[in-house]
This record gives structure tokens, sequence and C-alpha cells, in this order.
């Protein structure tokens, strides 16, 4: 089929749209037109793929060339010229937040990456048929990624150690993140997934035997000393047990402070960059700098990342969370604490968010949200519109579900800013920063 490319949607593909209907074009940048592979299509929409171009977007990179050699999940943006990316990809993620929570025009700011190298210091792949790499788009066979040109050469290097060197048994579905810290060393995390077959293929027994069939970690752990002997790794976690350093310690300098330590436990998501990381720290600074709040509530807070810098502003800070141990959340803030906020009050309530806040949440002045992907559940949300903030940063890496949130929210708020973090360089997928303010 021909394509003319008109605008880019939330993912990377671009939109074209022939004969009435709406394609997505993978590899196709705004303003380019060629022919393109059906992949798929539905009765209003379908999926192509770009096979030539007839002329090339100014938003092209010079080269995207790759040694895998088929399209995978592990990047998808090599194609665009890094100064234009974020601008694109925000482009895209804004429009749908707009349409799905029916919001007008109100503008939004970016926040660009100056010092990053192209390479990412975080992977996120997949362990089946025991093989070790990322998925290939659109199905679940494993591509390496030891030649990855998006991946870190550290990280390179210990993926490679252990495609040579570790034996995954055949039935195995697990995932594994990879994290460098600031001095470069390399930390894993392997933690084991259901079966991907889709439930309703599978009737009840299979769904047990499969259960109980399923290889269990453990006997990975010989693979995980050796990793460790070798100095491939600085440490492991396996499931839930720890091998080697259990904490992850970077270096990061936020807004008008010197560079300090954060700390994290292995697996911890954090922001995938010191300076995103930055960025977010500045926002936070600005949004408490001008509510001017004497409490805050810290929902989904990890390690105390944003703790940590809000406590720099506001005299108490009521920190909530679900899957952080008390030693990574202590860790992660104390040594900074008593050399920039000495005086702050900063406590730690461990409770599931999906059955609504903390009643210290609840009174607090001001509400900072960084969920995961799927975003707030309905009676988090509920709870949120029902406290006494009077204001609420809401930081999101998944505008689906901010969108839908946002529908729940602008009931009792209003939305006063929209900001975009480049957090993921080379992938579709952007940070979005919510300035929301109480009605």
């Amino acid at each position: 089929m021909h394509y003319h490319v008109i605008r880019m949607a939330k993912g990377g593909a671009g939109i074209s749209v022939e004969t009435g209907k709406t394609f997505f074009v993978e590899g196709a940048l705004p303003g380019e037109c060629g022919e393109a592979e059906i992949l798929e299509e539905k009765p209003r929409f379908g999926r192509c793929r770009a096979i030539s171009r007839e002329c090339d977007s100014p938003d092209r990179a010079q080269s995207d060339a790759c040694p895998c050699t088929a399209q995978c999940d592990g990047c998808g943006f090599r194609h665009v010229r890094p100064e234009r990316a974020l601008a694109l990809k925000a482009q895209a993620v804004y429009a749908e937040i707009c349409k799905s929570a029916h919001i007008d025009d109100i503008g939004f700011d970016l926040k660009e990456l100056t010092q990053h190298d192209g390479t990412r210091r975080r992977a996120r792949l997949h362990i089946a048929n025991a093989k070790l790499g990322f998925f290939a788009r659109g199905s679940h066979d494993i591509l390496s990624a030891a030649q990855c040109p998006v991946l870190a050469p550290q990280l390179r290097q210990a993926i490679d150690w252990l495609e040579h060197n570790a034996r995954f048994p055949q039935k195995l579905r697990a995932d594994i993140q990879l994290d460098l810290d600031f001095e470069n060393r390399c930390f894993a995390h392997l933690k084991a997934v259901e079966d991907r077959t889709p439930r309703r293929k599978q009737h009840s027994p299979a769904r047990k035997q499969q259960a109980a069939t399923t290889p269990s970690l453990a006997s990975l752990t010989p693979m995980v000393k050796n990793a460790l002997a070798d100095g491939i790794f600085a440490g492991i976690r396996l499931e839930d047990r720890d091998y080697g350093e259990a904490m992850i310690r970077d270096i990061v300098k936020p807004m008008d402070l010197p560079a300090v330590t954060t700390w994290r436990r292995i697996g911890d998501f954090s922001q995938a960059t010191a300076e995103a990381n930055a960025h977010i720290h500045a926002l936070v600074h600005e949004f408490l700098a001008e509510t001017k709040p004497q409490s805050v509530a810290d929902l989904y807070s990890g390690s105390g990342n944003l703790s940590f810098r809000a406590a720099i502003d506001v005299p108490r800070v009521f920190a909530s969370e679900f899957f952080c141990s008390r030693e990574a959340f202590q860790r992660g803030i104390e040594d900074n604490l008593s050399a920039f906020a000495p005086h702050a009050e900063v406590s730690l309530e461990l409770c599931d968010l999906t059955k609504g806040i903390p009643q210290s949440a609840r009174n607090a002045d001001v509400i900072l949200c960084d969920p995961a992907r799927d975003g707030l559940a309905e009676k988090t949300a509920q709870d949120i519109c029902n406290s006494r903030a009077r204001a609420l940063l809401y930081v999101s890496c998944e505008a689906s579900c901010l969108a839908r949130d946002l529908t729940r929210l602008l009931e009792h708020f209003s939305l006063k800013k929209l900001t975009f973090v480049d957090m993921f360089p080379q992938t579709p997928h952007v940070e979005t920063v919510a300035w929301l303010v109480r009605n």
C-alpha cells in the first residue's frame, strides 16, 4: 500500500489515512511517503511497516543501523534525530492525553537531556526458551542484546557473559533488569514470570500443571555466584535474595545543590539517568516553591528519591510505599537529609496504596505521586480527591493511564501545567509530569 504520514502516534509509528482508514506505519516520520507492507488490517485501522520512502523527513537521523536483524522492543526511535526526538514523542503523547481526558489545549514544556551520551544504563531483558534477550516486536521470540548499540558497553559486556556462561532451563520464564551505578558497576535482578500463554487458551488443569513444572530460579544460584566471582556483577538479586551488594549507589546533582548520593535496592525503579532525575527534582522544587506547603505526602515513594527532594523545602514529609523496605528507604535519604535538611521530619508508612492512601497523606497540604505504569487505583484517586491537598504533582510513565486518572482527578482539580522529560532516550517512551491545583 502507499502511505503518507501526517503525524506521529504514541509509540513511535507514523499515522497515514488511506481510503478513509487509519494506518500506523512503523519506521515512518511525519511528511514521509512511500510503500508499506501491511502487517495487520482491521475494519477501522491497520498496522504496516514502511519498506520504501519517496522522501525523507528533516527529522530523520543520518543512520539508524542496528545489528539486530528484526525489530525488537529495545529501542524503536533510532531513526529520529536526537535533538528532535522529545518534541515528536511529546506531541503524540500530549494529543492522546488531551483527547482521552477531554482537556483543552494548555500547551506543554520539554526537558531535554543535554548530557546523555546516547546509550542506556538500564535494560530489561527476558529469559525464555533457554535464551536471554529482547522480545522481537509483536512476538515472544528472543533476540540477542549483546550487540545492541543503545546499551552502554558495560551492559553489553554483562549480557555477553550471561549468553556464554549461563545455562537457563528450557521452561524457565523470567525477566532480568540490569543497571549500572555511577561507577559503571553492573547490578542485576532476576524475577520469574508466569507462562505468557493467554489464560483463556489454557484449561485449569493445564495451568496447575504448568505452575508445578515451572523451574525455580534457585537453579541459577551457581551461575549467580560465578558471575560475582568473575567480577561481572557487583550485586545480583535472585527473586527476594541478595548476593553481593544489595544496594545501588548513584550520584545525582539536584538543582542548586552539590552532588548527592542516592541509594536504591536492586530491581527498584529509579529515573533512568542522573540528568533526568535532576529535571524531576527541579520540577518538584518549583512545585513546592509556589505552593509553599508545611507538609507533603509522597505516594509511591520507592527508596525516597522525591521524599528527599521535598524534605529540603518542606519540614514534614509523609512517604507511603508498599514494595520498598524501611532499610532501603532510610538508606536512600538519611545521608542526604543529615547534610541538606537536618531538621526535616520524614516518615515512611508501608501500605497497599491500591486500597487507598493513609490518613497522614489525606491531611497533607500537597501530594507528590509517582505510581507504576498502571497508574492510580480507583480508590486511590478517590482518596486524593477527598484529601486536604490543595495541589498535586503527578509523575507518569504511561500516558493512557495518566489520561484515565485525569478524568477522575479533574472533577476536583484543574490541570495547570504539563511537562515532558526524555527519560528513555532512543525509545518512544516519555515521562509526563502533570501539575494540578484544586478547584
